[in-house]
């Protein structure tokens, strides 16, 4: 009886209690070993190890095969800083007692501490095997499973999660680094990105070389648009991140999507020298070739190898982004598709071709896939994002808002959430309100680009040119050699009439875009309105020096010199358009007018009439006929296709 009471008393946590017992029973018996064990273990508790060596080594000599003896050897080795004697004691003590919770517990704990994560996990496998509800092995289970990226924590096990958490003490996660881990998954997985950040920012306060925390932080990073924290944090570890080739060409992703297309080539250059053989590197290459305004070449690349790899997810996943990217909808949705076939009930592959419709206007084709991935994964968050997205842009306006606040309740700080209910209000002509959903955001977190961009925006068509103009600074100050930011800068204070200021913004961004085919034409067109003739055509040439493959790039220079009467080079410009690219009003309306510079007036006008041909709207083409109808010349010609557009028009 008194050795079920001391029991007790340890359960209780009442150690005199307990320690009066134990004793008790030792001095009438002093051989009896489960008394020895209980004082032992108060003496370890008690940081005595001097009384606790000797009280295991009498224990040990009575019963050498004792499970909780060895048990407490390891104990006590570990507390000496012998971490190697620990883990043999424990491993002895498992030899006679498989099921001992307490010996497993510890063993787990060194090898956590060893970051020997795979034989963890075997110890923490036997504890749920033989206590599958225990949360704490729970816990370590969840956690240990979430440093492997090939095994998902499925939604039942987010749920268990999701309660244990709600259970323990904020104090208590905070104070230990494992429990902040999971906190910080479990509040991913639910996408309360602002408090995953948090967590995870206090593990690595804790864990600042734990490569697989940084990875979740930057996901929690770009997952709420702030690519720019994202990239400073991988960038700091890129020596590790080098290690995996994957987990590398995240961080050149963020290169790319941060306009550092150097430190992108250097990080490119370094992985082809470390892993020659790793094909993930050429679609990495050929992102990095599209940002540097090469993407046709790019384009082309990943058709002439889609054949080959039709059935890589990896390089169709890539194929379907960039051609959604270049607004290529059917070879974006072609890509798609060939994933669906790879994977025809995943709910992420519907989303993805959800957001492709959406680009291409097929809102009600999108709304079906979404409501297919929704099927699949009724929790899938970005899915019922797309849904509210598309009911807002479908008009559906009060669908869209209840979605969001459902969204909302789930998540309520979450951005792009937000976002939509800003962009709804704006919709509803309530722009006051959505200015200050976009002003919220930003004051609780200044560095949401989303926002920033959005109501800079608002400001703009408000004519308030000095607010928009005060957002757009802070945006360049975080993000200096932004060229589409600097650009924008420009056209606003050109816009303005602040001239002197627009030459500076442009001469600025000049330095930043020389290897930007579309960049270099939005500088060219900025130049031209400033009167910078030579400016505008030294970027032209330079954009088609890079993309001369580009039948847009061609007319866009062919038409700049056109404009300043250079006839010879923009005839020789014109003669490189292939012939199945020549079915283009473009083209047909740009040979009218090196015609028309040129005074041969019939042959103006033929042109132009076969750009109507081609596409009967294009309104330059009506243009310029009807500018020489002006002059009483071929009146006629003008009236043909006017009162074709009439009779249209009636109809």
């Amino acid at each position: 009886m008194v050795i079920i009471r001391a029991t007790a008393c340890i359960r209780l946590e009442d150690e005199q209690c307990a320690l009066r017992d134990y004793n008790t029973i030792v001095s009438r018996t002093p051989d009896f070993v489960p008394a020895i064990n209980g004082l032992a273990s108060i003496s370890l508790q008690n940081e005595d190890l001097s009384k606790a060596s000797s009280l295991i080594s009498k224990a040990m000599s009575l019963e050498p095969e004792n499970a909780i003896t060895w048990r407490l050897k390891g104990q006590l080795a570990y507390r000496q800083g012998d971490t190697d004697a620990a883990t043999a004691h424990l491993q002895k003590a498992l030899t006679f007692n498989r099921d001992d919770p307490i010996a497993l517990r510890n063993l787990v704990d060194l090898y956590l501490e060893a970051k020997d994560y795979d034989t963890a996990k075997l110890f923490v496998d036997e504890i749920i095997e033989d206590t599958p509800n225990d949360p704490l092995a729970i816990l370590l289970n969840s956690w240990l499973q979430s440093r492997d990226n090939q095994q998902a924590i499925d939604n039942e096990k987010l749920k268990e999660l999701n309660d244990f958490m709600a259970q323990l003490d904020p104090e208590l996660i905070t104070s230990q680094p494992m429990l902040l881990y999971i906190s910080g998954l479990t509040n991913f997985f639910n996408n309360n990105m602002e408090t995953a950040a948090k967590d995870f920012n206090g593990y690595l306060q804790q864990e600042p070389d734990d490569l697989q925390a940084v990875l979740m932080l930057s996901q929690v990073y770009m997952a709420t648009q702030q690519d720019k924290q994202a990239l400073a944090l991988l960038e700091r570890h890129q020596d590790a991140l080098m290690e995996d080739p994957d987990s590398a060409l995240l961080l050149g992703d963020l290169f790319i999507r941060q306009n550092k297309a150097f430190k992108a080539e250097r990080l490119l250059q370094n992985l082809e020298y470390k892993y020659p053989n790793e094909n993930k590197l050429q679609l990495f290459k050929i992102k990095l070739m599209a940002a540097r305004g090469k993407q046709d070449e790019a384009l082309s690349i990943l058709e002439k190898n889609l054949p080959t790899y039709k059935d890589n997810a990896g390089f169709l996943f890539t194929y379907s982004l960039m051609n959604l990217q270049a607004q290529q909808f059917d070879n974006a949705l072609k890509g798609a598709n060939l994933l669906s076939k790879l994977f025809p009930d995943e709910a992420e592959v519907y989303n993805l071709k959800a957001g492709i419709l959406i680009r291409q206007g097929q809102l009600a084709e999108a709304k079906d896939n979404i409501e297919k991935a929704l099927a699949q994964n009724p929790t899938l968050f970005p899915a019922k994002f797309n849904l509210a997205a598309t009911e807002s842009r479908l008009g559906n306006v009060d669908k869209s808002n209840q979605l969001v606040e459902e969204l909302l309740a789930l998540s309520p700080q979450h951005n792009e959430t937000l976002m939509l209910k800003a962009f709804n209000l704006t919709k509803a002509g309530a722009v006051e309100d959505a200015k200050q959903i976009y002003l919220d955001i930003l004051t609780l977190n200044p560095s949401n680009v989303g926002a920033r961009e959005r109501i800079s925006s608002l400001y703009q068509q408000q004519g308030d040119i000095k607010n928009a103009l005060y957002h757009l600074d802070l945006l360049i100050k975080d993000d200096f050699d932004n060229a589409d930011y600097l650009l924008r800068k420009a056209a606003l204070q050109l816009g303005n009439n602040q001239r002197a200021d627009a030459e500076k913004t442009l001469s600025i961004v000049r330095n930043f875009i020389n290897d930007d085919a579309g960049k270099l034409i939005a500088y060219a067109d900025q130049a031209r309105n400033l009167g910078n003739n030579q400016n505008a055509l030294d970027a032209m040439a330079r954009a088609y020096e890079i993309a001369n493959t580009s039948t847009f790039v061609t007319l866009r220079y062919t038409s700049l010199l056109l404009d300043l009467q250079k006839n010879d080079k923009a005839q020789s410009l014109l003669a490189t358009v292939p012939a199945n690219q020549q079915e283009n009003p473009v083209y047909h309306f740009l040979k009218g007018r090196l015609a028309a510079n040129k005074g041969n007036d019939e042959s103006a006008i033929d042109a132009f009439e076969k750009a109507l041909d081609v596409d009967a709207s294009f309104a330059q083409a009506f243009i310029a006929i009807y500018n020489y109808a002006l002059n009483e010349q071929f009146v006629d010609v003008f009236l043909k296709p006017s009162r074709k557009l009439v009779k249209e028009n009636e109809n």
